[in-house]
């Protein structure tokens, strides 16, 4: 029950007293909260760890590339993965390492590549063909998403072998990242150079 005695300066004090104890703690809550906020960004801003486990052992890699750095190195990764398949092969393994290469092919450029890919299949079994390609440079130009790739290329029929320097310019896409092609490269178009400045060869 209330005090009938209590004065109104005391029954102003108490009240006072009370915002002020209320006011602490909306004051409380809102820096418990802004801390939260501060720790929750700067986990979520902060790269992932990414630990590397070995038979030797764990190891935390540190990520130091940009992102621009990293995406090129996800373009050069493709594009070696793509000439792997299209350019080693020998007479029984053409058709496998061609499906491994049509992965990375945009759907624009697949009936061109599929066209191009039958005749040379044709080709390297009737004439019981090897071909390897050693790759000396790759330069990436993403100004015109366009890759240089130059190498020598070793063609053997039977046993004997010819060498021979070759360019190759791959045009190249990025899209949107999928299951099928995490990194969402995809080849738009290829060309082989004929020998000159780039130092390439048919």
């Amino acid at each position: 029950m209330q005090n009938p005695k209590k004065t109104w300066f005391e029954t102003w004090g108490e009240e006072r007293a009370q915002n002020s104890f209320l006011k602490g703690l909306v004051l409380f809550g809102t820096l418990v909260i802004a801390a939260e906020t501060a720790a929750v960004t700067i986990l979520t801003l902060r790269p992932p760890l990414i630990v590397a486990v070995g038979d030797r052992g764990s190891e935390v890699m540190k990520v130091s590339l940009s992102p621009k750095d990293y995406r090129e190195g996800e373009i050069t990764s493709i594009i070696k993965a793509y000439i792997a398949s299209r350019y080693n092969w020998n007479h029984a393994s053409i058709e496998e390492s061609f499906k491994a290469a049509s992965k990375y092919i945009a759907p624009e450029f697949s009936k061109k590549f599929q066209e191009e890919s039958s005749e040379q299949v044709k080709f390297a079994r009737e004439k019981r063909l090897t071909q390897k390609l050693y790759i000396s440079d790759i330069r990436l130009f993403p100004e015109k998403s366009e890759a240089i790739i130059t190498g020598d290329r070793i063609i053997a029929v039977d046993n004997m072998r010819a060498a021979s320097p070759i360019t190759v310019e791959i045009k190249y896409e990025v899209q949107k990242r999928t299951e099928n092609n995490p990194e969402g490269i995809y080849v738009t178009g290829e060309k082989l150079e004929p020998l000159g400045s780039e130092g390439g060869g048919k």
